[in-house]
């Protein structure tokens, strides 16, 4: 009988070896969907062989910069961050992180973007611990976004923020100080095999397939709470993050690193009656922000707010001019990325590390982009003369009484767009018609009378012309957002071009 035990399991043992042999032979990649892949050190990092035409190189960042030894006088600036520095919906040039790479070229700094769409701090301070000694920075600067970041870095949180929850390395602070490990210790330890991990991710890639339940993390209400209504859970969460900074801020003051931090909102809370999605009366839209900023700056470290910024010099943009019109998309659009961009620059300016003229640069690129942008939606029958590829939506609303509004733009070859916009002051429920060409897409405004969407249209060289034909009745339509950017097709794609 024992000898037969003792078979069994040499058996099982000698199968389980060649399947992980043929599981590595074979390069079997654990893909987590999104366009990510399972990294163990990180939870998960881009796959550039699935993104490389999203501007996505080796080892799975979004920059332009070679992972080798830095050349001689060239300077590094290295962006921590989640999706916000991602940029995914834009060109990688119209990122913040792009845009700081174009302006601060003539300096010879090359900007090496460390982020990947869901990290939290704990996966940032990680990063660049792990690429940190390959890029070897000369600045860091951190893009924050608390509305997550909380419930990303602490185990106590686990399984409230993504789906990828599943594999992230969360921080637990310890005697020692700070630990990472998964949420489930077994499996975090099974994944050291490579076929345990890919077996893994196909039972939970179908488990997700079948489950009718939301995306994980929608509303994070508790991101709002103040100290005094926040549960042990939430406070501790807090005490995670705070050391999480504090590390990143000792790690790069010993090795004379200069750091600074650029803290974002969600686009919700900016907005009056954001309240109402959540039943509890003691969320403060801006506690998050306050509390990731103040601990920073009591660390020495200088920090931009995007909050801030807007309720102190806001210039032509209103704070919704700044983020994509879909309501389930909190990112930045190209403005917003501008004022971003903006933000970094004079952190950095004001101490020292680069020159004030990145910041005259910048400035004669978005005068360029805000003075295209307000003179052309001057009518507001037409919007025309837009004769470039890729631009951003800064759009102060515009009422809207004739019943049909067209967009022109010029394009140089045959090509597909991403057209988003965002219609409010409709009638509830009513009819709008998008046309573009001869073909015509059908759509429906909410209860409220808003219609926000992005559709995919093609282009043909030359001059091409999108129409929005309004429904009747309601007042005067308001026209909040729009971007026009390249983009790929959709289900609900336009076939033909929108020639005009």
């Amino acid at each position: 009988m024992r000898s037969r035990l003792a078979l069994l399991l040499a058996s099982c043992l000698l199968a389980l070896a060649l399947g992980e042999a043929a599981v590595r032979v074979l390069g079997l990649q654990v893909r987590l969907g999104g366009g990510m892949r399972y990294e163990p050190a990180l939870g998960w990092i881009a796959d550039p062989g699935q993104r490389r035409a999203d501007g996505f190189v080796d080892p799975g960042f979004r920059h332009a910069v070679e992972a080798n030894a830095k050349p001689s006088g060239v300077r590094r600036l290295a962006v921590l961050g989640d999706s916000f520095s991602v940029g995914a919906a834009l060109p990688w040039r119209l990122t913040f992180a792009g845009l700081l790479q174009e302006l601060l070229a003539p300096e010879r700094i090359e900007v090496v973007n460390l982020a990947a769409g869901g990290w939290g701090t704990a996966q940032e301070l990680r990063a660049l611990e792990r690429y940190g000694p390959l890029y070897q920075p000369d600045l860091v600067v951190l893009e924050a976004f608390p509305y997550n970041d909380l419930c990303d870095n602490a185990i106590a949180l686990a399984g409230s923020c993504s789906q990828l929850d599943l594999y992230r390395p969360y921080a637990v602070l310890g005697r020692e100080g700070l630990r990472f490990r998964a949420a489930s210790r077994l499996r975090g330890w099974l994944r050291a095999s490579r076929l345990f991990a890919v077996a893994e991710n196909r039972i939970e890639a179908e488990r997700r397939a079948r489950s009718s339940r939301g995306e994980v993390g929608a509303r994070l209400p508790y991101t709002f709470l103040p100290e005094d209504a926040q549960s042990d859970a939430l406070r501790d969460a807090w005490r995670v993050s705070e050391a999480l900074l504090g590390e990143l801020a000792r790690s790069l003051g010993e090795a004379g690193v200069p750091f600074s931090a650029l803290v974002l909102p969600h686009p919700d809370s900016l907005q009056p009656g954001w309240r109402d999605a959540f039943a509890d009366a003691e969320l403060v839209a801006d506690y998050g922000e306050r509390r990731f900023a103040g601990i920073l700056r009591d660390l020495g470290v200088p920090v931009a707010s995007l909050r801030e910024h807007l309720a102190r010099d806001p210039g032509p943009w209103r704070p919704e001019d700044l983020f994509h019109p879909r309501p389930d998309d909190p990112h930045l659009n190209e403005v917003g990325h501008l004022v971003a961009a903006r933000l970094v620059l004079e952190t950095l300016v004001a101490g020292g590390h680069v020159s004030a003229a990145a910041l005259e640069r910048l400035a004669a690129r978005s005068r360029g982009v805000a003075a295209d942008w307000i003179e052309q939606t001057g009518l507001p029958a037409a919007l025309r003369g837009l004769d470039r590829t890729s631009y951003g939506a800064g759009l102060a609303a515009r009422s809207v009484l004739a019943p049909e509004v067209s967009l022109v733009f010029a394009a140089d070859e045959a090509r597909a767009f991403e057209l988003c916009f965002l219609w409010t002051g409709l009638a509830p429920e009513a009819a709008l018609q998008l046309r573009c060409g001869e073909d015509v897409l059908g759509l429906r405004t909410d209860a409220a009378g808003a219609l926000g969407r992005c559709v995919s249209l093609h282009s043909a060289p030359g001059r091409n012309r999108v129409a929005f034909l309004l429904p009747s009745g309601g007042g005067p339509a308001e026209l909040r957002r729009l971007a026009l950017r390249p983009g790929r097709g959709r289900p609900d794609s336009f076939v033909a071009p929108c020639r005009g």
